[in-house]
């Protein structure tokens, strides 16, 4: 994410400031080109107008570590656990896109039958990636859901290009 140039900042929250701090030291070493890096507590204020959230954790049970009602409405939010750690109005009013159907639904009650974000599954990560997946409306919530972080890092390099293309930005390659 950090080689697209519309990203600006990152913002790490966690519970500690210390942790939040170090993530950003170790982030802070291997980026190619200067981006504000920010250590917080409050995970709220972290995400309160970010394009693209991705819940790092590592939780081992369902959570509400992210509300629907902190978020803009267009924003991406990514999570590559097994858990659930967004609130039930985001499951149930995002579109979502998994890594994996059987995976998830194995894995997620929510996204199970008869679960609340069971009619909100858009589709797969390789078909959004492949252009072969349209979600209805950009100006919707994408709650993205992946078991491999390769299949994050695609996903959302995918959706900046898309967006820097509908901006008139980037660069072609032959």
């Amino acid at each position: 994410m950090a080689r697209v140039k519309s990203v600006e900042r990152f913002i790490v929250a966690s519970r500690s400031e210390i942790s939040a701090r170090k993530v950003c030291g170790q982030v802070g070493s291997s980026l190619v080109r200067p981006i504000a890096l920010c250590a917080t507590t409050g995970i709220r204020e972290a995400i309160g107008d970010a394009d693209v959230v991705v819940t790092a954790t590592s939780i081992e049970v369902d959570s509400d570590l992210v509300c629907a009602t902190w978020l803009k409405e267009d924003a991406i939010v990514c999570s590559p656990g097994s858990y659930r750690e967004v609130d039930f109005e985001l499951v149930s009013g995002a579109w979502i896109v998994v890594h994996d159907f059987e995976h998830v639904q194995q894995r997620r009650g929510d996204l199970r039958e008869g679960g609340i974000g069971w009619g909100r599954v858009a589709g797969d990560v390789a078909s959004l990636t492949a252009g072969q997946l349209n979600l209805p409306g950009h100006d919707k919530r994408i709650y993205v859901i992946v078991g491999r972080i390769g299949a994050l890092d695609v996903a959302l390099g995918s959706r900046a290009l898309a967006s820097v293309r509908r901006k008139g930005g980037g660069v072609g390659l032959s």
